[in-house]
């Protein structure tokens, strides 16, 4: 049986259970109190930590993880799925909890890449949150376009973002990963910089990509 105890901010105070129109007192105790069973309402916790052991409503954010890519890499052919680079661990507390995933990722397009898939990779259950499979077609998570040598575009970059409520059914470490593949063969994708790069004085940049894991109570 869990017990609460509470304990008056100065010693030689009494602790007082009273009515809720503050009238009547139902009790008195010395310097400690302690209740095997309680309920607490509209109560005001002005100090002190939750221990781990409380158990929260389904809903809840038990933990909260993120992962970061801030250096750049690029690929050609990359026609299967490619690693990004960018990736985060998380371990559950409980099999029945799920995990929320959100992402965004800044990538471009050299000149003989015309389309570029995102897919989202669990170290438990493989590629997740895709599109149903058919026939010539790719299923992925999120698809986009910027060819960065139309129309003078190779200094810019593009963001492609999404967010998943997984259902992994563990409690040890699971990573996700992003993965990234080109629709033609032959085309880069660069990710964290434009196609260009350059490094005059103002000219184009360099994004950062993140992932954040959270973990929710199941």
């Amino acid at each position: 049986m869990a017990t609460l105890t509470i304990k008056p901010t100065q010693a030689g105070n009494d602790i007082q259970i009273k009515s809720g129109d503050g009238l009547t007192t139902h009790a008195t105790f010395g310097n400690t109190a302690t209740l095997g069973t309680a309920t607490i309402t509209n109560a005001t916790i002005t100090a002190g930590s939750i221990a781990s052991a409380v158990t929260f409503p389904a809903g809840h954010v038990l933990q909260t993880v993120i992962g970061t890519k801030s250096d750049t890499n690029s690929w050609s052919s990359a026609v299967a799925f490619t690693d990004t680079g960018l990736s985060k661990a998380i371990i559950p507390a409980s099999t029945a909890n799920k995990v929320l995933i959100l992402w965004q990722i800044n990538y471009a397009l050299g000149a003989s890449t015309n389309q570029v898939g995102i897919g989202l990779n669990s170290s438990v259950d493989g590629m997740i949150n895709i599109g149903d499979s058919a026939t010539n077609l790719k299923s992925v998570t999120a698809q986009s376009i910027l060819n960065a040598s139309t129309g003078g575009l190779t200094f810019m970059t593009e963001t492609i973002s999404g967010m998943y409520l997984d259902s992994p059914g563990v409690d040890t470490s699971v990573t996700y990963k992003l993965q990234i593949q080109s629709a033609t063969t032959g085309g880069v994708i660069y990710i964290n910089r434009s196609s260009r790069d350059s490094a005059s004085t103002n000219y184009d940049a360099r994004p950062v990509s993140n992932i954040i894991l959270m973990e929710i109570k199941g």
